[in-house]
């Protein structure tokens, strides 16, 4: 079952207004049949809204606040950067829009 059903969505959004982010976009192992409960961790992209005072500052307590709030590791990924194909195809095949301002 696809992890996404149970991420409390309204607690994500509020991080995501807190740490001033644009879109949240869940994807990776957590939306396939082989996330590992004990041992996968939640692959995020993220993009900030211009207005954030500190990029790297907001990145920080977006990852700290995330990773507490979801009781594992996340991977925070700034960008989209779709130069790798198996990184772009990995993306599209699993991608969850999570949050948008």
């Amino acid at each position: 079952m696809s992890m996404v059903r149970k991420l409390d969505t309204e607690a994500i959004a509020e991080l995501c207004q807190r740490h001033y982010v644009k879109s949240l976009t869940l994807f990776g192992s957590a939306l396939r049949d082989d996330f590992d409960p004990d041992r996968s961790d939640y692959d995020f992209l993220v993009e900030f809204l211009d207005e954030a005072p500190s990029r790297i500052r907001a990145w920080m307590r977006l990852k700290d606040d995330l990773e507490r709030l979801l009781g594992r590791d996340v991977d925070l990924i700034i960008g989209y950067d779709f130069s790798n194909p198996y990184f772009a195809a990995d993306v599209a095949s699993t991608r969850q829009d999570l949050y948008a301002a």
